[in-house]
């Protein structure tokens, strides 16, 4: 047996699945402004009559009919309740013809630029989809389900299931092939080894690994993994750079059980997932490298590197082991993390820079700024660090690349980049909204330990708008957090804040209290609030008798609030309201609560 293929949708996650209660929550909003938020793992019921089209055509939608539309779709917002590997699927669920696409973060998309996944007809589900992503715990993402152009509407499920990640592998995401459910392959060493390309994006040392995969039996047999490392040569591995192999020079920790699946058959599988330390093995920045995995487990079993759903899709799997050949080369992703440990700064791109960004603020005018330089690179290659003299250049990088460009034409450092760059002070968006105040339930009707309140504020830092900003002043010392109109007992405070690009993360102690305005506060005078007022229908900062009134009119113009989180916009609505107020099931009392207006910095 060479190769398993083809699992279908069931996948019974064991003890590493998050926790899952979607009962009762309906997604049915046409727009992506008012995206249904949903939690939780598991089934979620979805209604797309009468709904219209809104959001944006995608290539990667496209079926080979050339649609690449979705059309009467419905917007759900939802936050990963941990870190892992996401499967989402109306496979068996719906007889809607679906079509799905999923985003990340909570703006609404206008391109491609925030998509993870879109599927039309899974292989395994006919003409239901099935999409696959990463998320992070206390992320938000954006679904978005609907039909294939042109189908009928109707109503249906899908299935939210989520592998969290346990420590048989902690590599950052970013450097991460996670396992998908669709199969594995044997690999070991005597007769099958594959092999997978990874290409470091910084100049350093490799000395830990982690993979996933599988053996013939649910219960593991006795490994003897070898992992070697071979550099490129011509798109498949070249010269061997290191052995190693367990037991002598490779550590390894697993088999740690990642999930159980069921395949077409009903057979089980086991995926499992390692991680191993070695020696450091010296790697260079932007070079192609392989990874080849096997594990011979003896005459009585096989041992199967898992499929990943995210890579290149090239890698290499010799049967007759002798040597790597490009015939051996094939599109199938293996499921490995890497993670190089950067040993020294990375080369500069440009020589003999004058006036280019001062990204650092130190008066240090040079070829420091990368994302400048990369796109003075791209107008002028003249200013690049190659042997350009077919062009007539050197690619040195002197004062026209510096200035304005060659002859004033505009690629310069001075004309793209501008000097000094700025510090990012301005926040130009936020997540949650600035202002917005969530009335809703802040926990489960049956236990007030639960919350539904976020514990991060995303924000968008530039300078005037410019997103090329400085990002040396965007850390925990430059934000600060307060509440209004009062401090309530146990208020969190701010644990990190993480920059990707000039997008802050600012991670919370814990969730967003209830019943007050919570405010971020960057050093430069910017502020961000997000309030919780349970009840508060009317948004006029207390919660009374009032808002009883306002919820009743709303619920006969058909424009209530949905207070229960259920999805959907009901009486029950008006009786969630009542118990907040009165203090039913595990709430507080909610009556005459005063949050106030939306402070001002």
């Amino acid at each position: 047996m060479a190769s398993k293929k083809s699992f279908l949708a069931l996948s019974l996650i064991a003890s590493l699945m998050c926790a899952a209660n979607a009962q009762g929550q309906v997604v049915n909003a046409d727009d992506c402004a008012n995206a249904n938020f949903i939690n939780g793992t598991g089934l979620f019921g979805f209604n797309n009559l009468g709904s219209t089209s809104v959001g944006p055509d995608h290539i990667a939608c496209e079926d080979g009919l050339i649609e690449q539309g979705i059309g009467s779709d419905v917007w759900a917002n939802w936050t990963a309740p941990c870190t892992g590997f996401v499967k989402l699927d109306t496979c068996g669920l719906t007889l809607v013809d679906t079509r799905i696409a999923v985003y990340s973060g909570s703006v609404c998309p206008t391109d491609d630029s925030t998509l993870l996944d879109c599927s039309d007809d899974d292989p395994d589900c006919l003409l239901q989809s099935r999409v696959w992503f990463q998320a992070s715990a206390g992320s938000s993402y954006l679904i978005r389900l609907g039909t294939y152009p042109g189908a009928p509407p109707g109503t249906g499920q899908f299935n939210i299931d989520m592998v969290c990640d346990t420590q048989a592998c902690s590599e950052p995401i970013e450097n991460c092939q996670d396992f998908d459910f669709t199969g594995a392959s044997a690999s070991d060493g005597a007769n099958i080894r594959i092999a997978e390309n990874f290409t470091p994006n910084c100049s350093g040392d490799l000395s830990s690994i982690c993979w996933w995969g599988e053996y013939d039996t649910i219960n593991p047999r006795t490994d003897n993994f070898t992992i070697r490392y071979y550099d490129d040569n011509a798109g498949v591995p070249g010269n061997l750079l290191a052995t190693f192999t367990q037991g002598t020079s490779l550590s390894v920790s697993g088999p740690l059980q990642a999930a159980d699946e069921i395949d077409g058959g009903g057979n089980r599988f086991v995926i499992y997932g390692y991680t191993a330390n070695h020696a450091a093995l010296s790697l260079s920045a932007e070079q192609q490298y392989w990874v080849e995995i096997t594990n011979p487990v003896g005459l009585s079993g096989i041992w199967f590197w898992e499929f990943a759903k995210f890579g290149d899709e090239i890698s290499i799997r010799d049967t007759n082991p002798l040597g790597y050949d490009q015939t051996d080369l094939g599109a199938q992703n293996y499921a490995f993390c890497t993670n190089v440990i950067q040993t020294a700064p990375p080369e500069p791109l440009c020589v003999g820079a004058v006036g280019a960004c001062d990204t650092g603020g130190n008066g240090t005018a040079g070829c420091d700024d990368l994302s400048c330089c990369e796109r003075v690179c791209l107008c002028d290659p003249c200013c690049c660090e190659e042997d350009l003299s077919i062009l007539g250049c050197t690619g040195i990088w002197d004062a026209a690349c510096a200035g304005l460009g060659f002859g004033d034409n505009g690629c310069g450092a001075a004309a793209i980049c501008g000097a000094p760059c700025g510090a990012c002070v301005n926040i130009d968006v936020a997540d949650p909204v600035n202002c917005s105040m969530d009335i809703a339930i802040p926990h489960d009707r049956g236990s007030s330990t639960s919350t539904f309140a976020p514990s991060t504020f995303t924000l968008t830092m530039t300078n005037g708008g410019d997103a090329d900003c400085d990002t040396s002043n965007v850390d925990v010392a430059n934000f600060s957090i307060r509440f209004e109109p009062v401090t309530p007992i146990g208020a969190p405070s701010i644990s990190d804040v993480i920059v990707i690009n000039n997008v802050a993360t600012v991670e919370l102690t814990g969730p967003l209290p209830a019943g007050v305005w919570t405010c971020i506060s960057h050093s430069a005078g910017e502020e961000i609030c997000s309030g919780s007022l349970p009840g508060d229908i009317n948004r006029n900062g207390i919660s009374d008798g009032s808002d009883v009134g306002t919820m009743k009119a709303a619920l006969t113009l058909g424009s209530a609030e949905d207070i229960d989180r259920s999805g959907s916009q009901t009486t029950l609505d008006l009786i969630t309201t009542l118990d907040l107020l009165a203090g039913a099931d595990a709430f507080s009392v909610w009556l005459d609560e005063f949050a106030g207006p939306c402070p001002t910095p």
